[in-house]
């Protein structure tokens, strides 16, 4: 219960530390997740094409994708980490509803009329990552500026 409602003491929670040190690594994480997402666009297809069976010479549209997805991960976790060092717990768990529940939509509609293709299932998980990205994103800058 005590992560629900931290205090701010000068041991944990600092608030300008957590503000100095989100602006340092907000810059460090940007920077590798565009070097990630290059290495990744570049790369799979010459991994694919170098290392698979010719089978799989139709992937590399589809690990393109999941490059975008790798920036997104990196900047939500350090997005969801720095809510949770200002003790804002509450917003990173509606956050979490809020995209469980785009998830549960998609799975009722999976279960009424199966999809087919991977293609909208891609997308779904680039909307998911992306809805989570901006309200973390929003979330982190609104309790710095306040701070």
């Amino acid at each position: 219960f005590s992560t629900m409602g931290p205090q701010l003491t000068l041991i944990k929670n600092d608030s300008l530390k957590v503000e100095k040190m989100y602006k340092k690594y907000l810059v460090i994480t940007f920077i590798l997740s565009f070097v990630v997402l290059l290495g990744c666009r570049c790369c799979f297809g010459f991994i694919i094409d170098r290392f698979y069976d010719a089978s799989y010479h139709d992937l590399p549209a589809f690990f393109n994708f999941f490059s975008y997805l790798v920036p997104l991960l990196f900047l939500n976790s350090l997005n969801g980490s720095v809510m949770g060092a200002l003790g804002k717990i509450k917003y990173t768990t509606r956050v979490e509803l809020v995209c469980t529940f785009v998830l549960a939509l998609f799975f009722i509609y999976n279960a009424i009329w199966p999809i087919d293709g991977y293609r909208v299932f891609f997308y779904l998980i680039l909307i998911h990552l992306s809805i989570k990205f901006l309200m973390l994103n929003y979330g982190a800058f609104k309790t710095i500026m306040i701070n």
